[in-house]
């Protein structure tokens, strides 16, 4: 029994870090992961545009394979044969343009894995497609392996910044991949250090990142990463920056104040590395077939709706719509639903969270493979604008900051200030009669919106615990649900806090399969 409970513990710690859908616990079911997979299988397949271009920078190089095209998105796979090396690289800052030079994505994004293969992923605006083909455009590489230093420096804080409120002007020049940064005032706010810079840009730098609204393409300043490591070996990073004017001035925010009058060291990363290459893509009219569904699902916020399967050339994907009951705004839709094709379980993904769009799943299939296929339909994740807040003052009691919430009740606790420098507390739910499964915040102070982060607990737990107890052989006291709970910190300390309740989050349970014969 010793062991016995040591698994139990273990297999709730993992349970409750993760939320699965209910088909990935069919047994021995193999999760799909990326696109690799399926841009191999329109390879196979000859449906795929074969690219065979290789870059090099410095003695590194990235060959771009193959090219494959969905009617929502364009699919370009990659390779890095040095990934093994510390300092080899791989795309940053991208784009796709028409033959006009006008951007053509609504959206990208990137995969990459340790085995140096990689897949960049553009969203399409198919009215902005002209002529036979299309160019990515690598304006930035960055570095894929360990991270070292270009640069390191040194100077030495005046002893006049320990008391706080301090400054002065430390004078100090730094050379860098994209420019010269001096730093003209160091502070001493709460005992962090802050520095107030200037940033001369060299010429290839400015054109790169200047903003072009016709085309369409913005390239974000580049700008290096700054650690100090003091005389004691301790390292404070800059994990905040400000800027403004295009770059040319800002501040630093380290996350402490160094041993003054002691030499620090400054070390300098240009993470990114300029690259401007361009490659041409052929356009090819996507290959896709499609399959009506018509399945509705009803709940008590409204009405879910899947209407069609399509069938691409390296992706599965539906068309989604859900219709909100009246007195329902829903601001956010999270559709929970995978695909099963022969023991291989596939998630799905939907991008901005709107109420109607697509769930992609990164595998194709062929109408052949139809009667081989479940679709689950799990859940649906609604959230529902909200808009209330609870105002904290330290004059007041802590048992003054609660709301009543849809049958429930928020209530703030553990009001604190940590250390002069962060202000911490907890949003707490009265679970007996609670609706909702989770809620979003925003907080404020003086009408301005702070940065903060939070770490919650929810009850998530109980739904997967249910699937599995019966097979583990627990009890129902295991499975004991955990309250709803949000441990919030506020950067700074803040006598006076406005935290609004932005939207309640509901999860329609279905538990549906669809079948398709």
């Amino acid at each position: 029994m010793k062991y016995a409970n040591k698994t139990k513990i273990l297999l709730l710690a993992v349970i409750m870090a993760v939320t699965l859908p209910f088909s990935a616990f069919a047994a021995g079911a193999e999760p799909v992961w990326g696109w690799t997979g399926g841009i191999n299988t329109a390879v196979e397949n000859g449906k795929a545009v074969e690219l065979n271009k290789i870059f090099e920078y410095g003695d590194h190089k990235i060959k771009f394979e193959n090219a494959v095209w969905e009617d929502y998105a364009l699919l370009v796979a990659f390779s890095v044969p040095d990934a093994d090396k510390e300092d080899s690289v791989m795309p940053s800052q991208i784009s796709l343009v028409n033959e006009e030079g006008k951007s053509v994505s609504q959206g990208h994004g990137s995969e990459y894995g340790g085995n140096g293969k990689g897949v960049l992923e553009f969203n399409l605006n198919r009215e902005l497609i002209k002529g036979d083909k299309l160019y990515l455009k690598i304006h930035t590489l960055r570095k894929a392996g360990r991270e070292k230093p270009d640069y390191t420096y040194t100077m030495v804080l005046d002893k006049s910044l320990s008391a706080d409120g301090a400054k002065y002007n430390p004078g100090k020049e730094i050379k860098t991949d994209y420019g010269t940064l001096k730093f003209v005032t160091a502070s001493n706010s709460r005992e962090r250090l802050s520095i107030d810079y200037t940033f001369d840009y060299i010429q290839e730098i400015k054109e790169l990142t200047k903003s072009d609204p016709d085309t369409n393409i913005f390239v974000h300043d580049l700008f290096p990463q700054i650690t100090l490591t003091d005389a004691n070996k301790k390292v404070f990073r800059a994990n905040g920056r400000s800027s403004g004017d295009e770059g040319k001035y800002g501040s630093l925010y380290f996350d402490g104040m160094p041993e003054l009058n002691k030499p620090v060291t400054i070390s300098v990363t240009c993470s990114e590395k300029v690259a401007n290459w361009s490659l041409p893509i052929p356009v090819k009219k996507a290959e896709v077939e499609t399959v009506s569904v018509n399945k509705e699902y009803k709940s008590e916020g409204g009405s879910f709706k899947i209407k069609n399967i399509y069938l691409g050339s390296a992706s599965t994907y539906l068309d989604y719509e859900f219709i909100p009951d009246k007195g329902y705004e829903v601001t956010r839709l999270e559709p929970l639903v995978s695909m099963n094709i022969r023991n291989k379980n596939v998630q799905g993904s939907t991008s901005n969270g709107d109420l109607a769009g697509k769930i992609i799943f990164k595998y194709p299939i062929t109408r052949k493979d139809l009667k081989d296929v479940t679709f689950y339909v799990d859940s649906v994740k609604r959230s529902i604008k909200y808009g209330q807040s609870i105002k904290i003052d330290f004059d007041k009691t802590p048992g003054d900051y609660k709301i009543k919430v849809d049958g429930s009740e928020i209530q703030v606790t553990n009001l604190k200030i940590k250390d002069g420098k962060t202000t911490c507390f907890d949003l707490e739910v009265n679970d007996s009669n609670r609706k909702f499964s989770d809620f979003d915040v925003g907080i404020k102070a003086d009408t301005q919106h702070l940065s903060w982060s939070s770490s919650s607990s929810s009850d998530e737990f109980e739904n997967i615990f249910d699937k599995l107890k019966e097979g583990l052989g627990l009890t129902s006291q295991d499975g004991k649900k955990s309250p709803l709970k949000k441990s919030i910190q506020v950067d700074g300390e803040h006598k006076k806090l406005e935290v609004e309740i932005e939207s309640l989050v509901y999860s329609d349970s279905y538990k549906s399969e669809i079948k398709l014969n």
